[in-house]
């Protein structure tokens, strides 16, 4: 049922460690995520191969992709009751596993114990087991099974992530500097994404849960961290922080809470990124959709006056050869004047609309008919 199980169970048996273990959990992910009976399959994937006459060591694999399967379920008490159990059959490993394959395993089920306890709320546990993992990731290369999140870095994140949560803003920074730094080192891949899962770590779950208070703390420890990243940047890292800075202020500029907040960071980045604008055509870019953002929710909230300044400004600096960006402009001097026109309406009185009817040129108008 899951493509041809049988003989993946014969593949994963070869006598070839780091393949065997790494391929299981790889497979295990990628049923977990399929769209019908993701998770049910891929524990069946897991259950046939430790039903078969597989190692031990890709046994244990098993039990660590059944706790991210636990975990995927929301069931956190299963999820490290499974790692805990894969923790003491990689011991059990040690004196004949190869010894690279196994780091990693164990880095895999100390990742999953530490998201359990940060799903919990209990962020210091947490951090230990972070820790657990972050201290064996420096003794071998970069994690090649870290399918788990979309990221190269995914302990050092979690690390991050976890400090934020926690208020820790100082920390916080210091080590995404670190994280960003080796990621530019390693991948030229766009670096946004990191800045943004450590920026609002907890806000999700918190707005999901209801939870008014919970969503202020980490509303508040959000914005000491934007606001820390503004004033600390770098040439190496403006790039990724502008570019996570500005996917965040379009995401919460419609949140009448957090509009405000959203448009003093447009406002930011327009001062940071104007600098740039005559030698770099992304900060020209940048600069010029911060602006019709900035008119556009003006008019929203009826400020005509400050929403025409940057409409002008926008279409002042764009350039001759930028035909969608003069568009653009136009389309928020446009949304200014239509808004101004329904707020006009809907302010009339009876009398205005009286006088209107009497003053309307087309009331004399005789229809005349054609008369044989």
């Amino acid at each position: 049922p899951f493509c041809r199980g049988e003989k993946v169970v014969q593949y994963m048996s070869k006598p070839v460690w780091v393949l065997s273990h790494g391929r299981s959990l790889k497979i295990g992910d990628l049923l977990a995520k399929h769209s019908q009976q993701g998770i049910s399959k891929a524990r069946r994937f897991y259950d046939l191969i430790k039903t078969s006459n597989s190692s031990d060591a890709l046994k244990a694999a098993c039990d660590a992709g059944l706790g991210w399967l636990a975990l995927n379920e929301e069931n956190v008490s299963l999820a490290i009751e499974q790692q805990q159990k894969a923790l003491g059959l990689y011991e059990k490993l040690k004196p004949e596993g190869d010894s690279e394959s196994l780091t990693h395993l164990y880095i895999t089920s100390y990742n999953c114990i530490g998201a359990c306890f940060r799903q919990l709320k209990e962020y210091r546990p947490a951090l230990k087991y972070y820790r657990k993992a972050e201290k064996l990731a420096l003794k071998v290369p970069i994690d090649k099974y870290a399918m788990y999140e979309g990221y190269r870095n995914i302990t050092s994140i979690n690390i991050a992530l976890t400090h934020k949560l926690l208020g820790n803003i100082d920390q916080t920074w210091e080590l995404y500097k670190k994280i960003l730094a080796y990621e530019m080192n390693t991948s030229t891949h766009f670096h946004g994404p990191t800045y943004l899962t450590i920026a609002q770590a907890g806000l999700h779950e918190a707005q999901v849960a209801n939870n008014v208070h919970e969503y202020e703390q980490h509303f508040q420890h959000w914005k000491a961290f934007l606001d820390l990243s503004l004033t600390n940047m770098s040439s190496s890292y403006r790039r990724s922080i502008i570019s996570g800075v500005l996917v965040i202020g379009f995401q919460y500029a419609d949140n009448h809470q957090t509009q405000t907040m959203a448009m003093d960071y447009f406002q930011k980045v327009i001062r940071i990124s104007r600098r740039y604008i005559n030698v770099n055509r992304d900060d020209y870019r940048i600069v010029l959709d911060c602006l019709n953002q900035l008119a556009r929710l003006n008019t929203k909230r009826q400020q005509y006056a400050h929403s025409m300044n940057h409409a002008m400004e926008a279409l002042n600096m764009c350039r001759e050869d930028d035909l969608g960006g003069i568009v653009e402009c136009y389309k928020s001097i446009a949304s200014n004047y239509e808004q101004q026109l329904l707020d006009q309406e809907k302010d009339l009185t009876p009398d205005d609309i009286h006088r209107m009817i009497i003053d309307n040129p087309f009331t004399n108008v005789i229809e005349t008919a054609v008369q044989v």
